[in-house]
């Protein structure tokens, strides 16, 4: 198992697509009873459990959830699970658990080997026979990330040399270690090719560092170069490059204008309707299409909407 400490904000919300897996068993802990609110989580907002299914589902190609809810000892909530079942059909089992107290918790790991085993993406992982040139490549690759967050694929293929695994098994161990969570590489996109991110959660810390600077509230979304200059001082000229590739590839930013190395992130966008814009919807003729969204309209849909055609506005945002 991986485990990532993810910002609770919801402008955080869209670096998950880092890594929700469409090969994975997620398990969607939610209480009925109220949350401690702490100072550090004074920004943090509450969603209810529609909201992360609805994610799960957008994100992770509709993996199967196991729906646990904890802290029954304090308050418990009956919900109606045909409904929910029928609604998403990604679910596997209900579970009612303490944490604190140990209730339910063995129930709760015995539903997660026997859903994991059913699935036919997922059975061969538990207890799958790794082999040890692949045991050798993934500590080596551990301990490296110690000192380097990020290598060349040519580094991580002399180092599977180095471990004796054949040249023609390197490509697959990656692509298994991105699924299973050990590192970020994304051989469908060629700037990001060469760059084999061995330490996820730096490539978190990075994102995080940019999405907080204060310039971004102020300029609503828009940021340039300089900025990154500045958060990524470590970095290359290359490396930045490919940062913003890595940002645009989770539609997080989109170029507002390349030529001047100008971008948006969406997130920052005001909520209020652009001046003139009223008039300009009015004369525009009906809509050609239109998306109905009868139950639940994930918010990170616009985000990855903007994102995605953010470039191609008509006017600048």
């Amino acid at each position: 198992a991986k485990l990532w400490d993810f910002g609770g904000q919801e402008i955080y919300h869209a670096t998950h697509s880092f890594f929700l897996s469409t090969r994975a068993l997620y398990l969607l802990v939610w209480s009925a009873a109220p949350p401690e609110k702490t100072d550090d989580a004074a920004d943090e907002a509450d969603f209810p459990y529609e909201y992360w299914l609805e994610h799960v589902r957008t994100l992770g190609g509709n993996s199967p959830v196991i729906l646990v809810q904890n802290k029954t000892d304090l308050k418990r909530e009956f919900l109606d699970q045909g409904k929910l079942a029928e609604r998403y059909d990604n679910i596997r089992e209900f579970c009612d658990v303490s944490a604190s107290a140990g209730d339910g918790v063995e129930h709760l790991k015995e539903q997660i080997r026997k859903w994991f085993a059913a699935d036919p993406q997922l059975k061969h992982i538990i207890g799958f026979p790794m082999p040890e040139a692949w045991e050798r490549v993934r500590r080596a690759l551990e301990k490296k990330a110690e000192d380097e967050p990020h290598i060349t694929y040519q580094a991580y293929l002399d180092l599977c040399r180095a471990e004796q695994l054949p040249e023609e098994s390197a490509p697959v161990l990656c692509r298994f270690l991105h699924e299973t969570g050990v590192l970020l590489h994304f051989a469908d996109l060629h700037s990001l090719r060469s760059m084999v991110i061995i330490d996820p959660n730096w490539a978190i810390e990075q994102v995080y560092a940019i999405l907080n600077r204060p310039e971004l509230l102020r300029g609503r979304g828009r940021f340039g170069r300089e900025l990154l200059r500045q958060v990524l001082a470590d970095f290359s000229e290359p490396e930045i490059d490919r940062f913003l590739d890595l940002l645009q590839r989770f539609e997080l930013v989109f170029p507002l204008d390349a030529a001047k190395q100008q971008y948006v992130a969406p997130q920052y966008l005001s909520p209020e309707t652009p001046e003139g814009f009223g008039l300009m919807w009015e004369h525009s003729g009906p809509p050609v299409l239109v998306y109905h969204y009868p139950r639940f309209l994930h918010k990170n849909i616009m985000v990855r909407f903007l994102s995605r055609f953010g470039a191609q506005a008509a006017q600048q945002v």
